[in-house]
């Protein structure tokens, strides 16, 4: 009687292993990706949800929104609320970042009398560099931002 035995010999196994590895690998970093272009598409959607609150309050008052310390503010800071306040009637809850809600690196407002911007720090690629020299921040210093959206 001859006895056959079947099953995968060790170098097999490893081989498969191996390869399940580099799939699992492949697909985190393309899961990353998605992620990241996710989070920044919502960044972008929220500027254009502001800035059309910010352009209804102008149509109303014939000016840009105030800010508390001069001319530039954290969208979202709590200790100089009149940028959100002034807001509160054109959108209900003012968006902030999916990562930096809160932070230093949260979205921000720049008031220049005819005009606005609005800035954001983006994952991906963005389409300039801008500074918050000069204005108030959440946690105070300067911050640097490399998507800007407004008129």
């Amino acid at each position: 009687m001859i006895k056959n035995k079947s099953g995968f010999t060790i170098v097999e196994l490893l081989i498969v292993i191996v390869v399940i590895g580099i799939l699992a690998a492949i697909s985190m970093v393309a899961y990353s990706g998605v992620q990241q272009r996710a989070r920044d598409s919502t960044r972008k959607q929220d500027l254009a949800a502001i800035a059309k609150a910010v352009n209804l309050y102008y149509a109303d008052n014939g000016q840009y929104p105030p800010t508390q310390v001069g001319w530039c503010t954290q969208v979202s800071n709590p200790v100089y609320p009149q940028f959100k306040d002034a807001l509160s009637r054109y959108i209900s809850k003012i968006p902030q970042d999916p990562i930096q809600a809160g932070e230093p690196k949260d979205y921000f407002y720049r008031n220049y009398g005819s005009s606005f911007v609005l800035y954001a720090q983006v994952e991906g690629s963005g389409n300039g560099s801008y500074s918050s020299a000069g204005c108030s921040v959440i946690g105070g210093g300067t911050v640097s931002y490399n998507y800007a959206y407004g008129k």
